[in-house]
């Protein structure tokens, strides 16, 4: 894609690809200096969040192997900077709609600190949400605990697998986004206390 639309890599085309092999990573120092300058050299920063997904410039369908190895390198480079070795990272990808199996961009033990995963109340599952016309409250919460249940705890990449994923690795496991849904599309689970319950 095209780059930055100013400054001195103005219009300049950019790749994942590129990023693997460490091309911009000068901009990852400086970004690590100014952290340290600001007394912010302990943070957690989430890097290309949800890349499984297909909406972001960073998405990494085809392209595992450079996201991953793009990641080490932003690890490595900010870390190398005077001040910053307590920076600490999360991998975090998104729950559910996955282009590609999200563990084959893990870009190794070495450079994350925890896994994390984002997600939301919302389901396109047959006999879940949208909710039916005139739907009792029984049917609904039927409904929302077929989704947490089938959908987000238990399906294919859900919940359970990225707990037992982050385990598998000894690595804390972290929900950097989540919660409740009220979609235009209606493919969301509203005011849903099992929801909210089931999380905690």
């Amino acid at each position: 894609g095209s780059g930055p639309g100013d400054g001195i890599a103005a219009k300049q085309p950019v790749s994942l690809e590129a990023g693997a092999k460490g091309q911009y990573n000068p901009h990852y120092a400086a970004l690590a200096k100014q952290l340290v300058d600001a007394k912010l050299g302990d943070s957690i920063l989430r890097l290309g969040w949800e890349f499984n997904r297909g909406w972001y410039t960073w998405r990494a369908s085809g392209h595992e192997k450079a996201v991953a190895a793009y990641f080490a390198q932003i690890v490595k480079t900010m870390r190398a900077v005077p001040g910053a070795e307590k920076l600490q990272f999360c991998w975090n990808p998104a729950q559910a709609w996955l282009q590609f199996p999200a563990e084959n961009a893990y870009p190794g033990d070495a450079y994350v600190d925890y896994i994390g995963l984002d997600l939301y109340d919302q389901c396109w599952a047959k006999d879940t949400y949208p909710f039916p016309k005139n739907a009792t409250p029984e049917e609904i919460l039927a409904r929302q605990k077929k989704v947490w249940q089938q959908e987000l705890l238990n399906s294919n990449h859900g919940l359970k697998f990225w707990c037992d994923f982050a385990a598998q690795h000894k690595k804390p496991f972290c929900l950097p986004e989540w919660g409740l849904c009220n979609r235009s599309d209606t493919h969301g689970g509203m005011d849903n206390p099992y929801f909210i319950e089931q999380m905690h």
